[in-house]
């Protein structure tokens, strides 16, 4: 499962802000701002839809057991 340090490193990657990574995943700004401080988890399905944002926008997570460990991005190609 997503940590917030994982989501903070994705949004990095992508280069968006926690307003974009808001708007994007349906959740809100609060939400994003408290889960990456670790201050506050959001629910499991709030995770959930965070993580499917960034896999939906390229990111590849390595997972172990229900632990993220590592990501990478996926290089889409057009034809």
């Amino acid at each position: 499962m997503l940590s917030g340090r994982w989501c903070r490193a994705s949004r990095a990657v992508l280069g968006w802000t926690q307003d974009d990574l808001a708007a994007r995943a349906r959740v809100s700004k609060g939400t994003i701002v408290a889960f990456e401080k670790e201050d506050r988890f959001p629910t499991v399905c709030t995770i959930r839809q965070v993580q499917q944002t960034f896999e939906d926008s390229g990111i590849a997570y390595q997972v172990v057991g229900a632990v993220v460990v590592g990501m990478q991005i996926r290089i889409r190609t057009w034809a």
